[in-house]
């Protein structure tokens, strides 16, 4: 087989991506070499190659009159997996400090397996390790500590690949919060404590960033006091001296704060210590009896129970020989503290003594005078110590012991114990004793079934062997008053929604006593009520907190658990705000737009049309709501909202009416008929931001049409108002967008526009104002001839001839001149002010008749004897050529730049242009125009000679803010180009040059007057030019 060509064919022709065929001459062999990376296939797709062969004359088009040939198909082709994992990185908090640990879990997929996952954290700067994956989804996980220093950034990245090796990650940060100090130990120097004694109070702080200052606080005085703040200095321990100015037994608080670098505080929370020392219980004991009678014994106590140790009782005056003898210590130094005086064995008399308690701590002691007074007597059985253990909190229920040491000079026999704790007196059976003894101690242990308040008694009776009785004295005490149970309410239940603005309020309690209950009603922290049984509560709407406490007229409970409960008696409260009343709808799907809110919760929310609830929303949670239904196309149709809170109290809103107008295609600044009164619109707006833009500028009332489609027609420089629509067959400025014309002129049905007016052209776009239905366009104007072509301009060449035009070499900053060969009558001619430094950008004249050789001059004015407020520039302008009789209509366009209107908190819509005349400056009608680039553009009626000032008047400081809002939403429209954030030469962003002329019409239809003369000689003699006629 002999060839020198070969081509590759793919199915339609000659590839020039498939490289590679080779003919052998002299061979039997074609070899093809095809890269598959040039074919794009999919997985389990086939490929066929065909070979045919021919001579080289011959075309290879695959024709069956070619008979040799061979066919080979490659069946399941794989293609590469080249799309890398998904993964989703989280945290189980975004609140971290210095210590915490961190969940990270990450959750992965993958169309054909999974392979690995590990995690990245720029604290360790290390990769963690790797985690095995399988299949197509999962999640990875991994807990890390936070080791970074307060308000740094941490970083996690968590990786993972897939079976094919593609990689992908996922990160999220966290910023580290600030931990406050926090102590260690918290101690005082001595382990007991002392009245007058000195006490160094410590506590051991730490911190992240740095300790600042602690302050020492104690409650010693009876009321919490904090000493001065003091620095840690770089220390971290907290310290303070101070002297005990509390008596022996007395309990002290005490605590420190501290706060770090960064103002974060924390306590060590109160501490406690007990003043030790000792101290009589009372001051005096007297004691009386006859002789023998061991009734003649009392017990007296020493407080101070931190340390007894050290403890000195010493009698100092009186009969200390007698009584010192009968004073004993009863482990007196130890922990029972307390010494016992005995008169029973004295002689008949009186003996008196006053003894003196000290410790080797506390110097300060007590002193105690004991009386004896004995009389003679039988000798009959005796007894001492008679006492009960009952304290001043022993109430009902509680059980005390009563107990006495019984003596005899003959052996005892027996005894008996009488009470009345039960509420009436009794006595218990007789008790032997044995073996017999001369002195026994005996006891009775009775529970307490009377209530707060009753006395309480209980005595001894006991005989010897020789049946000589005798009965102690009684022992008795108060019963303590028992608090009353912990309330409980029943009602309102917690959370509870009550449709009303008075409530019951209902709790149950128990005295142990059976003492009457007064209640107490705490609403939001504060004493509502009191009632001995429920109350009422009455209130507005709100949502409260109550708490209820008992007393029984010398306790209370504890505070019950509060519970929380709303008062709710108004309906949802609805603000719609789409569509408006007697609006219309561009879509049969109708939206509205609305908020609702309520107390406790809105239920659901209905559209109600023509009297049906057509849809309703049940999952409102807050916010906006929008609700959809279906209309019909040229459906005018009546609708309400109405909303149900979860208390059943519904709220509908007045009946409006919306009709289905439909409109396509249109977007950008087009008018939404859902937010304006389709029976008065005022400038209404149709766009299609390719192509142009019409905008009616008077007032409409299209609310008999139902289809505005067939209404307009915007293409490329065509905009067509339909004349079947009487509605529209009105003024209105057109744009065209996208235009290339050198000096475009309007034109309507492809002929001269003679009633249109050209308001501008820059940038592509050129304006015009039409007062008529019909098709619109732009086209190119005829070039301007300067030679006279009548007897008037041959007039005016000869009065003014060899004079020219002003050279643009004569201006300077504070001077400008220019001029035109020829104005035209009745039509307008524009001035360029090309200087950066003067505020005037351009004058636009329209002049009554035919001119030749018209200048305009501009100079900058300095500020004359009679100043305006707030005045941006001052200059004169003279024209050369033009009279007062010359002018139909003239305009001054203008700018100011952003910051002058910043300094004095002003806005746009507060700047005029002013003309000085007859000696007062006479304000003139002045328009905003645009921003751009740090600048605001206007536009005023003026003639094009006199002085002027552009000034800006002060705003009420209550509606600054407002015009400051205005002026950014205006510049930030002006600035936007669907969302790329640069700058757009789209139509919705015009130059101001532009949009100069965009009032000029609209100026002269509202019958601007006449202007009069401007007298200048308010500032001549002050640098400023006499006029120039």
């Amino acid at each position: 087989m002999n060839a020198s060509l070969c081509y590759v064919f793919n199915s339609t022709e000659e590839s020039a991506n498939i490289s590679g065929c080779r003919i052998e001459n002299g061979s039997n062999a074609i070899e093809l070499d095809i890269s598959m990376e040039d074919i794009n296939v999919s997985g389990g797709d086939s490929i066929n190659i065909t070979f045919e062969t021919g001579s080289d004359s011959q075309s290879y088009d695959f024709a069956p009159d070619y008979q040799s040939f061979l066919s080979y198909t490659f069946s399941n082709m794989a293609s590469s997996d080249l799309t890398s994992p998904a993964s989703d990185i989280s945290v189980n908090t975004s609140a971290v400090i210095f210590g915490d640990f961190v969940n990270l879990s990450m959750s992965v997929s993958d169309d054909t397996g999974l392979s690995h996952c590990w995690f990245y954290s720029n604290m360790t700067g290390a990769n963690s390790s790797l985690i095995e994956l399988s299949g197509t989804s999962g999640s990875c996980h991994n807990i890390s500590l936070i080791n970074a220093s307060a308000l740094s950034s941490v970083l996690f990245m968590g990786y993972v690949n897939d079976s094919s090796g593609n990689l992908n990650y996922s990160e999220l940060a966290l910023t580290v919060g600030n931990k406050p100090p926090w102590f260690s130990s918290v101690v005082i120097n001595t382990s007991a404590v002392y009245p007058y004694h000195s006490v160094e109070f410590n506590a051991t702080w730490s911190d992240n960033q740095g300790l600042s200052k602690y302050v020492f606080s104690t409650n010693m005085s009876g009321v919490w006091v904090n000493a001065s703040a003091a620095a840690f200095n770089g220390m971290s321990t907290s310290t303070y001296v101070s002297l005990i100015a509390a008596n022996s037994s007395a309990s002290i608080g005490w605590m420190f704060y501290a706060n770090d670098t960064d103002g974060a505080w924390n306590d060590t929370g109160v501490q406690s210590l007990v003043v030790g020392g000792v101290y009589w219980n009372q001051s005096s004991l007297a004691l009386s009896a006859e002789q023998g009678d061991a009734d003649a014994s009392g017990v007296v106590e020493l407080a101070g129970a931190l340390n007894n140790t050290g403890v000195n009782v010493s009698c100092v005056n009186g009969d200390c020989a007698t009584l010192s003898t009968n004073f004993s210590s009863l482990d007196l130094n130890g922990t029972i503290a307390h010494v016992m005086v005995n008169c029973s064995t004295l002689a008949a008399g009186d003996f008196s003594a006053v003894f003196f308690a000290n410790s080797s701590h506390d110097p300060v002691g007590s002193n105690l005078t004991v009386s004896c007074t004995v009389a003679e007597g039988p000798s009959l059985p005796y007894y001492s110590g008679l006492a009960n253990n009952a304290s001043t909190v022993t109430k009902i229920s509680g059980y005390v012991n009563w107990s006495v040491l019984i003596r005899a000079p003959a052996n005892l026999s027996a005894w008996q114990f009488a009470s009345n704790e039960t509420g009436s007196w009794a006595a218990d059976a007789y008790q032997l004793i044995s073996p017999t003894a001369n002195e026994t101690t005996v006891f009775a242990i009775k529970q307490i079934a009377v209530p707060r308040g009753s006395y309480a008694c209980g005595n001894f009776t006991f005989n010897d062997t020789s049946n000589n009785f005798n009965t102690t004295g009684l022992s008795c005490f108060t019963v303590a008053n028992s608090v009353p149970e912990t309330p409980a309410i029943i009602y309102p239940g917690d959370r509870a929604n009550i449709s009303a603005n008075t409530t019951s309020l209902n709790v149950s309690a128990s005295d142990p006593d059976g003492d009457g209950l007064t209640y107490y009603f705490f609403v939001n922290g504060t004493l509502n009520s009191t009632a001995s049984g429920n109350a009422t509560f009455n209130a507005s709407d709100g949502s409260y907190q109550l708490t209820a406490a008992a007393s029984d007229g010398s306790g209370f409970s504890t505070n019950a658990s509060s519970i929380v409960f709303s008062l709710d008696t108004t309906p949802p409260d609805i603000v719609i705000y789409k569509p408006v009343n007697n609006s219309g709808s561009t879509n049969q799907t109708v939206t509205f737009t609305f908020n609702a809110s309520d107390l406790t919760g809105i239920g659901n929310c209905s559209v109600i049309i023509n009297g049906t609830i057509n849809a309703t929303h049940a999952a409102i949670t807050g916010g906006e709501v929008n609700i959809t239904v279906e209309r019909s196309a040229g459906e005018a149709f009546n609708w309400s909202i109405t909303c149900t809170d979860i208390l059943a109290q519904t709220a509908v809103t007045a009946p409006r009416t919306t009709k289905v107008i439909t409109l396509g295609g249109y977007s950008g600044r087009t008018t939404d008929l859902g937010l304006v009164t389709i029976t008065n619109i005022s400038n209404l707006i149709i766009e299609n931001p390719s192509f142009g833009m019409i905008n009616f500028t008077g007032i409409l009332d299209i609310s008999n049409i139902s289809d505005l489609n067939s209404a307009f027609t915007i293409g490329s420089n065509l905009i067509e108002i339909s004349e079947n629509f009487s509605e529209f067959n009105t003024s209105a400025e057109l744009s065209f967008y996208g235009q290339s014309f050198s000096n475009p002129q309007p034109l309507k049905n492809s002929a001269n526009c003679i009633e249109c007016t050209a308001l501008g052209y820059s940038n592509g776009i050129f304006m015009l104002s039409a007062q008529s239905s019909g098709a619109y366009s732009a086209g190119e104007s005829p070039a301007e001839s300067v030679q006279s072509s009548s007897a008037e301009e041959a007039t005016a060449a000869q009065q003014y001839g060899g004079l020219t035009l002003p050279s643009p070499k004569d201006n300077t900053p504070e001077h400008f001149a220019v001029g035109k060969v020829r104005l035209e009558a009745n039509e307008k001619s524009s001035f360029a002010i090309e200087n950066d430094k003067m505020a005037v950008t351009s004058i636009t004249v329209t002049p009554q008749r035919l001119l030749i050789f018209v200048s305009i001059q501009i100079d900058i004015a300095k500020q004359p004897a009679i100043a305006i407020e707030h005045a941006y520039q001052y200059f004169t302008l003279d024209s050369i050529r033009m009279s007062d009789a010359d002018y139909a209509q003239s305009t001054i366009a203008f700018r100011i730049d952003e910051q002058f209107m910043s300094r004095y908190g002003l806005g746009k819509e507060v700047v005029t242009l002013q003309a000085f005349e007859d000696g007062a400056w006479q304000k003139l009608p002045t328009h905003f125009v645009s921003y751009d680039n740090g600048r605001y553009y206007y536009v005023a009626e003026a003639k094009a000679e006199g002085l002027f000032g552009i000034s800006a008047e002060p705003v009420p400081l209550g509606t600054q803010r407002g015009l400051a809002k205005n002026n950014q939403q205006g510049d930030k429209a002006q600035k936007q180009d669907g969302g790329s954030g640069k700058q757009s030469l789209s139509p919705r962003r015009l130059h101001p040059a532009v949009l100069y002329g965009l009032l000029f019409a609209a100026l002269a239809a509202m019958g601007f007057g006449a202007w009069h003369h401007h007298n200048v000689h308010a500032n001549e003699g002050k640098g400023a030019k006499p006029s120039k006629r």
